[in-house]
């Protein structure tokens, strides 16, 4: 125990490599010293030298008949702290018994260097075992933008009944609150009326931002329902958030509905049109907009 305090208590690489050199001199490493060196090299990253050199010179200290679930633990989430996924998923996968916190280090991991595949062979395997709720608090916000990744899989999918679970399970089981910017990719990435109106049913007060009003305006035009648009951006000009792109997508919106029904609100559509001129909308934006609606109205 006391070899694991000065281990632990090395503040630079050179007294850690002193305090394991002293310790092997006098035999084999114990699991505990070997994980204490490892993790300390985590805290030691900003050193001149690189994270994984650091953790492979502990690991030349240590005999390869040695290497257990707990070294092969703080190996993944030390090479993934300090920078080195690929490290990080080829320690994760000689682990027997990976924790949440391995499986969270192993997604992050994984999501590093572009392995979807696995990030979701990860995140399947944790979520039937219910394994996430144990990951490390260090993890959270990884696991925010990874969980809504794959929430934003499922939704592009149009998964109806998928989503939902995946959405209780994520505020019920897990306990993970998604921020701001990860309902707004999930409110991106709906496809159909029927699953924006979900998940912006879903979005908590907090994250109806400004940014997430335009994104689901624009989106619900995108789906085929200029009403829903017009009435998103009118309830954001109402609330004091509204924004060159509300104007915009509401002006838009208004003519697409023009088209649809043969009729509009006209002063809306001009007072829309002129309040994005206001916002410095693009000179080829108005004179696009204004040539369509001078078809119908004197704008």
């Amino acid at each position: 125990m006391k070899a694991v305090k000065r281990i632990i208590g090395s503040s630079t690489k050179e007294a850690l490599f002193r305090e394991l050199s002293a310790i092997r001199a006098k035999g084999e490493l114990t699991t505990e010293q070997v994980v204490a060196g490892i993790n300390q090299c985590a805290v030691l990253r900003e050193s001149e030298e690189p994270g994984n050199a650091l953790v492979d010179n502990v690991l030349d200290m240590v005999s390869p008949d040695a290497y257990n679930d707990h070294i092969y633990s703080s190996m993944t989430r030390t090479y993934q702290r300090t920078g080195y996924p690929a490290e990080a998923i080829t320690a994760f996968k000689c682990l027997s018994q990976p924790s949440g916190g391995d499986i969270a280090s192993g997604m992050v991991a994984a999501a590093a260097v572009g392995d979807s595949k696995f990030a979701d062979a990860l995140w399947r395997s944790a979520h039937a075992g219910n394994l996430l709720d144990t990951a490390d608090e260090e993890h959270r916000d990884a696991l925010i933008k990874l969980s809504a990744n794959y929430v934003a899989a499922k939704v592009r999918s149009k998964n109806l009944s998928h989503t939902k679970h995946l959405l209780a399970h994520l505020s019920d089981k897990l306990k993970i609150e998604l921020d701001a910017d990860s309902w707004e990719l999930l409110l991106a990435s709906c496809t159909s009326k029927v699953m924006l109106d979900l998940i912006w049913e879903h979005t908590p007060s907090s994250c109806r931002t400004a940014s997430a009003f335009s994104t689901t305006a624009w989106t619900y035009l995108s789906v085929g329902c200029p009403d829903h648009s017009i009435a998103l951006c009118a309830q954001a000009q109402e609330a004091g958030i509204s924004s060159l792109s509300h104007y915009c997508c509401a002006a838009e919106a208004q003519l697409t509905l023009l088209n649809m029904k043969g009729s509009v609100d006209i002063k809306k559509l001009k007072s829309n049109i002129e309040k994005a001129a206001e916002h410095d909308a693009s000179e080829q934006w108005l004179q696009t907009v204004r040539t369509v609606a001078n078809k119908v109205t004197s704008v």
